[in-house]
Order: C-alpha cells, then structure tokens, then sequence
C-alpha cells in the first residue's frame, strides 16, 4: 500500500507506533484498509514435535555441564528412586573429582615441607552431602555400631545431633563375645589359671 505523500505516510507510523508501542503493546492490530498480508508459514505441530525439541534441548544442556536431566527439569524418566541415585552418582563423579583438583592444589601451596613430612593433609568431608535415604543411611550405621565401629556419640554427630554423656553410654564401643553382643569398652578379662585337678595315680599312690 503507498502513501499519495511521505506526510501521510509519516503520519501513519508515527500513531502507529505511539498506538501499539509501550502500553499499547498488547492490543490487537487493526491493519488500515487495502493493506496486503504474505501467507503465513503452515507448521503442523505433530511434524516439527516442538515438545521433543525442547526435551533434546534440555538433555543437550545437561550432557554439556554433567548433570542428570532432572537437574534442568527434564523429569521425563525421574522417579523417586533414580532422582535421588542420580543426584549421588553427580557428586561422586563430578563433584569429588573437583574437590580432589582443590584439595591437591590446597596442599600444594598451604602446606609446607614440614607440613607435609607431619602427614598433615587437606580433605573436604562430603559425607554430609553423600548421604543416601533415611533409611538406608540408618541401616548402615547400624552395621557400624553393632561392629563396634562406632559409638553412639559417633553416630549421633553424624545425624547431627548433640552427645550424651559418657555415664549414658556415649562413647561405648560395642565388641562381640562369646556369650553375645557386650557394650563393655575395657580390655577382656585374662584367661584364669585351671585349678589344679588330681591325677588319678596321685590318688592310687596316696591309698
């Protein structure tokens, strides 16, 4: 569509732009009389498959930095279970290998030759962020503790909790016997002498 002078058609752009611009922009387009649109562009939406682009969209970015897909939103294939593995196996193989790089660096330029001729060395502790599920974590301490690794101090800072006292048993090691499980911490009794039983020809030579 022309414009018979280029006021008029100045005119134009300027109220449309002061119509449908800032917080007009939102209103519907009322194209002037005689003004031609193109063909729009057909795209069927089962053919392009706009939402398994954007699916591959997400797994390429995960893919890219080393997460699980559940850590850009793809819940697609995420369960409970394998959400929660998924998020471990990202700490173990991607995290801790970072925390090795620091932890090498740490010593190398923190520690001194006398340092380091101590046996001091530099660790961070990923226990707290490696825990599995409640239960499975209970479930392995209590292996722990009924092997006498453990106390119940130890276990109770690992659940972040406060010690008991020692009269209640905190710092008891539990240890197996002969007669069962003993929360005894102290060295075993030592082996008694046998009393000293008569022969039988001590008996015959005395009659």
């Amino acid at each position: 569509m022309g414009f018979p002078t280029d006021a008029e058609r100045w005119a134009f752009l300027d109220a449309f732009h002061a119509r449908y611009s800032q917080q007009g922009r939102f209103k519907a387009i009322f194209p002037p009389k005689g003004v031609k649109l193109g063909t729009p562009i057909a795209i069927e939406n089962d053919k392009a498959q706009f939402l398994q682009l954007r699916q591959l969209q997400r797994t390429i970015i995960a893919g890219a930095f080393g997460v699980p897909p559940h850590l850009v939103g793809d819940l697609s294939k995420g369960t409970f279970n394998n959400v929660e593995h998924q998020g471990i196996e990202f700490k173990t193989n991607v995290i801790l290998p970072l925390t090795r790089i620091f932890e090498a660096a740490m010593e190398r330029d923190l520690l001194t030759q006398e340092d380091r001729g101590a046996g001091i060395i530099i660790r961070f502790n990923p226990d707290g962020d490696l825990r599995g599920d409640f239960l499975s974590r209970q479930q392995g301490l209590n292996v722990q503790r009924n092997a006498g690794v453990i106390s119940a101090n130890d276990w109770r800072e690992h659940e972040g909790m406060n010690p008991i006292s020692e009269e209640d048993g905190g710092d008891e090691y539990w240890r197996q016997g002969q007669s069962g499980q003993s929360a005894e911490t102290g060295d075993p009794p030592a082996d008694t002498e046998e009393p000293d039983i008569p022969r039988q020809e001590d008996n015959d030579s005395e009659a």
